[in-house]
Formats: structure tokens, sequence, C-alpha cells
């Protein structure tokens, strides 16, 4: 038994629960308890004593055990540990990242997707021969930035043996890309090839518990064959495990999970519903295709999904109809928010969308081909600083009593504060009672709570993992980050954003990572 407590322990659960002195009791790997850290140690402290106390009663052989060997016994199997000045969440969640592109640094446009596609169509090889150099540095990346767990989307394979065997939990997506109906079944067989050794590498970790979950994407509606997709999800369904269970009402249950970027420009929004724009000439005159045609509309790439839990990146030309089937299917949301601005010149627009996408909204970094770097501390800043509009709207976000729409965007009810703060606050927050902050500070608050349940529970969700929060039955996969002077903060959540810059203790399956 192990137990870990920080000045701010934040349960990234659904109602972002926030424990003033809080701490986590964990065993072989999962957690047990989340409370005060001096009731947890207390509490199991004594279970202890009261343990040895019968083990040595019973033992007819030894003598009866003074109180002093009762209390050193103790305290040599229950190990207790408080990080002062410190917050303390579930280990972060990159729901979407290319690794094999960490080599880029200047050699792609931005601007404009349409550029930016031009630029890797002609320069991808020389940043392709980077993979191998670039890996460990961009593992490191990750779990020095207090990740834990990665949706890494691969196209090629050349990332796979480095990342099943790095220290993080990685649901391992094997991309399909080819839209050329004469090389369907060469394309699949490579495909089949690379899911097989990825099959092959979850089977022979050396972890005592899994950490490497072999899954399926499809790149995109605009570069995969319609035939080449469905052969692909056919095999999936046949031969695809879900990478655990998520134990709560939403989760994936015994359903595969799969990846799609979708409507991430305008141009492919024009593509699908008119086969006009620069697509086609983009298969026109890059791709040499005579008559090109759509091979999906919206609802049929929609559709190919029925019965699988898909994460489908970006969505920055989502419409509000879409996002509710998108919701309604099971479906989870990633955003890329500085690759959006980078290559569309906007963030998610949370407004114009189905207000309930929130509770399935994951956060990526994306690659290094559309990004400064794959740091998702920074991600969570860029999504602080650009998403949500004017925050001005959100009014009362949050506050006790007020749950209704503001600005296009639902109050606090469905997916953060409400629960604590309607029962007037938690004891254990040092905020009970304080319901008079603006509508300004109310708005930014609540953004930045929506990013950290995007970087915790909803990224869990989106991948089919058993971890992103602190509760009972959950993987032991926790992160520390001391932030001088945080525990004085009456905004830890907005000054965690602002502030961490690299995690002071990493534990994936209750063992340190780093």
């Amino acid at each position: 038994m192990q137990i870990i407590g920080a000045s701010w322990v934040m349960l990234c659960d659904e109602a972002f629960g926030i424990i003033k002195n809080g701490g986590v009791a964990y065993e072989n790997g999962e957690i047990i308890e989340v409370g005060q850290y001096d009731a947890l140690v207390r509490k199991y402290r004594l279970a202890d004593e009261a343990n040895n106390r019968r083990e040595a009663e019973s033992s007819a052989e030894s003598k009866k055990a003074d109180s002093s060997d009762i209390d050193s016994s103790a305290l040599e199997s229950i190990s207790a540990t408080f990080h002062h000045d410190s917050v303390l969440l579930p280990a972060l969640i990159n729901a979407h990242i290319h690794f094999e592109f960490g080599g880029n640094t200047t050699s792609f446009d931005y601007g404009g997707f349409e550029a930016w596609l031009s630029s890797v169509m002609q320069k991808r090889e020389g940043v392709l021969a980077l993979v191998q150099e670039m890996l460990a540095r961009g593992i490191q990346e990750q779990l020095h930035a207090g990740v834990g767990s990665v949706g890494a989307i691969s196209s090629y394979g050349g990332d796979m043996e480095a990342l099943a065997a790095s220290p993080l939990k990685v649901v391992y997506f094997s991309e399909a890309i080819g839209s050329n109906p004469a090389m369907i079944d060469t394309m699949m067989s490579s495909f089949v090839e690379r899911v097989e050794r990825a099959r092959k590498l979850a089977k022979n970790t050396r972890f005592a518990k899994p950490r490497f979950f072999p899954a399926v994407a499809i790149h995109s509606p605009y570069s995969v064959h319609s035939e080449f997709a469905k052969r692909v999800l056919e095999y999936a369904r046949e031969n695809l495990d879900a990478p655990g269970a998520c134990g709560d009402s939403g989760s994936f249950g015994d359903a595969i999970v799969v990846s799609a970027h979708f409507l991430e420009s305008s141009a492919e929004r024009a593509w699908l519903e008119s086969g006009k724009g620069w697509f086609h000439r983009f298969y026109t005159d890059i791709l040499r295709v005579p008559n090109p045609a759509p091979m999906y509309d919206i609802d049929s790439f929609l559709r190919l999904f029925e019965g699988l839990k898909c994460a489908l990146v970006h969505g920055t030309h989502l419409n509000h109809a879409e996002s509710t089937r998108l919701i309604d299917a099971g479906h989870s949301l990633i955003t890329c928010p500085r690759s959006n601005r980078l290559l569309g010149g906007k963030m998610l627009d949370f407004g114009a969308l189905d207000s309930r996408i929130l509770q399935r909204l994951g956060i990526g970094t994306d690659g290094a081909s559309s990004n400064a770097n794959t740091n998702l501390l920074d991600e969570l800043r860029a999504g602080l600083f650009g998403m949500g509009g004017d925050l001005a709207r959100w009014g009362g976000f949050g506050v006790a009593g007020d749950c209704g729409e503001a600005g296009g965007y639902k109050k606090a009810g469905d997916v953060t504060r409400d629960a604590y703060v309607a029962n007037d606050c938690d004891a254990n927050d040092s905020r009970a009672g304080d319901h008079k902050k603006s509508g300004l500070q109310n708005g930014l608050q609540n953004l930045a709570q929506i990013l950290l349940l995007a970087a915790t529970k909803n990224g869990a969700q989106a991948l089919g993992l058993n971890n992103g929060e602190l509760k009972k039955g959950k993987d032991a996969d926790i992160a520390v980050f001391h932030i001088q002077g945080i525990a004085d903060s009456s905004q830890p959540e907005v000054h965690f954003i602002l502030l961490a810059k690299q995690v002071s203790a990493l534990l994936i399956n209750g063992t340190p990572a780093i």
C-alpha cells in the first residue's frame, strides 16, 4: 500500500472535485481510495497495525509484540509521501499525436490547410528519415510533461518498437491511407502486416500490466478509398480488442476504439458536399486522377463507424447537427488547438456545437508537422488563451442555482463544478462559499476545468482506457507538479495550466515512469 498526497488533488471526475491537502491510496497498480491525506495515512496505518497485531498474536512461536515493534512494521509496509506546494491529478492523456513527424522544424508551410498538405506531400520523406533519431526525445517530452497515456497515430510503423518499449501507456493506431482502387489488395496486405506486428509486440510486453494496445485509424474521408476503409474496419472488428473497460456509464465497454481525422478544413467539407474546390484540384493535379469524385459524403463516412467507438480528430468545421450525431453515437472529439490555428486559422468553437460535446472532448498535440512541439502542457495553455470565445458570455457558469444557457454554452451542471458548488462546495475545498466571482472569472475557471477534463477523464474515454480519474478501481496513473505558491491559490486549475512546466513525479500503473 502506498499513499501519495499534495496541496491540491484534482480528481478530474465529472464534477471536477478538488481536495485541499488530499491524497490517493493505491496498491498493485490500482487506486484504492481518495480523500484527505492525513486521514488516509491514519486509516491505513491503523489497519496495518491491527493486521500486524493479529499476525503476532496468532503465532504460537513468537513472543508478544510490543507497540514499538508494531509501529515500525507498519511504517515499513505503508509508504506515504506528501508533496508541498504541488498539484496532484491523473497522469495526462495526449489523445492524438504523430511521433513519426517529430523531426520537422521548418519543412512545412502554415497559414492554410491546403498549403500545408501540399508541402507535406513534397517534403515528408526528409522528415520521416529522422524518425528513429527523434523518437526517444518525443517520448521523453511526453513523460516530462506529465503524460502517462497517448493515442499514437502511425502511418508507417517506424515508431512501433520504441513506443511498445516505452513507459507510456499507448493506444497505437495503425493508420490506413490510400485512395487508389487498383491498389486496395496491396494496401490491405501491408496494413495487416503492420497491425499484426503491433499485436505481437503487445503480447511480448515487459510490463506486469498491459501498456501497449493495437488499434486502427482511417486517415480521413478525403484520403482513404471507401472499400479499403470497410475492409480495414472489418479486420479490426474481427481481430482487435478494446484497450480496457472504463467501468462506468458512458464507457466503451467491449467496443473497439478507432480514430479518424474529420472535417479539419473548409476544403474537406466542400469536397464531401459538392466534389468541388481545392481537393478536386489536388486529385487532378497532384495525384493525377482523371474526373475525381469524393468516396463519401459526411453521412456515409460517419456510418462506417456504426458499432464502433471513434475518436474523431479536429472537427473545426463540424456543425451543430453533426456534433449531436457524433455524441449520440458514443464517439469522442479530439481537439488540437495549436495545429488547428496554424493550418485553419481558428480553434474549435464550442458555441457552434451541441453543448454535450464538452463531455466527449479530448485534447492532443497532433504532430510536430503542425505544431511548435508536442508538449501537452503548452497545448493546454494555448487552449486557455485561445478557446471559448468571449469568456464573459459564460456569466455565472458554474455558480450554484444557475444552470441555464449562456451564449450558446450549457452551464456547469453537465460538465464540471455543479456537484460541489451546489452543495455549498466541498468542505475540503478552501474556496467553499466563494460564489461571487465575476462572469469572466467563472468563465476562465470553467474553461480551465474543461481543458483539464479533456486531458484526463475525457481522453481516457476516447481511448477506452481505465484511467483519467482519481477514483477507486481506476489505474494508478498519477502526476504531481510542483508550482511555487500553488498551495495558496484560489484558482488552482487556472494557475496549474498557466504555470506547470515539468512533472515532479509520474506513476503509470503505480510504478514510477521517470
